[in-house]
């Protein structure tokens, strides 16, 4: 966190499913952990990442649904100040119009400006199409009219998701 001594982590285990913690300066908690199925279980992508908006403070953890089709992300913030599962907000979807497949890469980045709570997000599909959303502070807008990267779509080594073929900043 910007301005206290808190950290919020995550992993996805073998069997697909996010876990995220957080430090409170002394001890790591389990937030909310055996419900949200992400898939990939580590072999194909990252399905979510962690920011912190900038003025609020607020973390959040935007993530893969593994599934195509419609709310392919999803996320949650914590909006208390201590840890806890309590203080985070229930799941909201996030049904990108430009991508239709399985969400494999999730970043998240931080706009750096001191007031703003703006985050910007970029993913990556099982198509291997590449999009992107702003968090505004309360909701999700922006995204663009079409894919940024569509057919034939990004570069793969083997299978879709395996390779880490896009990076995100906020200036």
């Amino acid at each position: 966190a910007p301005t206290r001594n808190e950290h919020i982590a995550g992993y996805v285990d073998t069997g697909g499913i996010l876990r995220v913690l957080c430090f409170n300066g002394s001890t790591w908690s389990d937030e909310w952990s055996g419900t949200t199925t992400v898939g990939g279980n580590g072999t194909n992508g990252r399905r979510f990442d962690i920011a912190y908006e900038k003025n609020s403070d607020i973390p959040m953890v935007v993530y893969s649904k593994n599934a195509a089709g419609a709310n392919e992300l999803a996320y949650r913030r914590k909006t208390g100040a201590a840890c806890g599962a309590a203080n985070w907000t229930a799941e909201a979807p996030i049904d990108p119009t430009t991508t239709s497949g399985i969400v494999y890469w999730v970043k998240l980045a931080t706009k750096p400006i001191s007031g703003s709570n703006e985050l910007a997000l970029a993913f990556s599909d099982s198509n291997n199409h590449l999009s992107a959303r702003i968090w505004n502070g309360s909701a999700w807008g922006s995204e663009p009219s079409a894919a940024l990267q569509a057919a034939p779509g990004l570069e793969l080594a083997a299978v879709a998701g395996a390779t880490d073929n896009f990076d995100l900043a906020y200036e």
